[in-house]
């Protein structure tokens, strides 16, 4: 028999790690994951965001914004709209203001265009300006506004009863009820 005292064993067994390095792996862990998380954010906004201009601000600082994603507004040039035939590319012109132009530039589009577009419609187009100054415009990139569509009548109400009765009025609409009623 031994009169030894028993060894006492360290916290650490064989096998299992020390108590020391577990916070060390977990921060590097939560490290590593928030850098990862960051960079994805960084390239994700990078290629998703396009930063809105003046067509005339943009065409000022031309070298700024060359390359750049960008939303630009303005007004289709009267008479410039025109389409490659047989295809849906289109080439026309775009300018800042359509009383006073101070800026003016190209811009090419492939797609189809929407039933507002065309010439004096406003529009904001979404492209990156080329080498040679010109608007090369992504595919869906075209929001364009028909001012005379959107501008209402003024309409006295009080006169006609109800909205929907004026709106019978003004384009001789007779009632029909549809399927469910309404």
């Amino acid at each position: 028999m031994s009169t030894a005292a028993p060894e006492v064993l360290n916290a650490a067994t064989p096998g299992t790690p020390e108590r020391g390095k577990k916070p060390w792996k977990l921060l590097v862990t939560v490290l590593a994951v928030a850098a990862g998380v960051a960079t994805l954010i960084t390239f994700s906004l990078d290629t998703a965001v396009a930063q809105y201009l003046e067509l005339n601000e943009a065409h000022q600082n031309l070298d700024k914004y060359r390359g750049k994603r960008l939303q630009v507004h303005g007004y289709v040039v009267d008479g410039t709209i025109s389409q490659k035939p047989g295809s849906l590319q289109y080439r026309f012109e775009i300018q800042d203001n359509p009383k006073d132009p101070r800026s003016r530039v190209v811009a090419y589009y492939e797609g189809i265009v929407p039933d507002t577009f065309k010439s004096r419609a406003e529009v904001v187009a979404t492209g990156i300006f080329t080498d040679k100054g010109d608007l090369q415009i992504e595919a869906g990139g075209i929001m364009a506004k028909c001012p005379s569509r959107y501008d209402g009548k003024n309409v006295d109400l009080s006169e006609m009863g109800s909205a929907k009765e004026a709106a019978r009025k003004e384009t001789g609409a007779t009632p029909q009820a549809n399927a469910a009623g309404y």
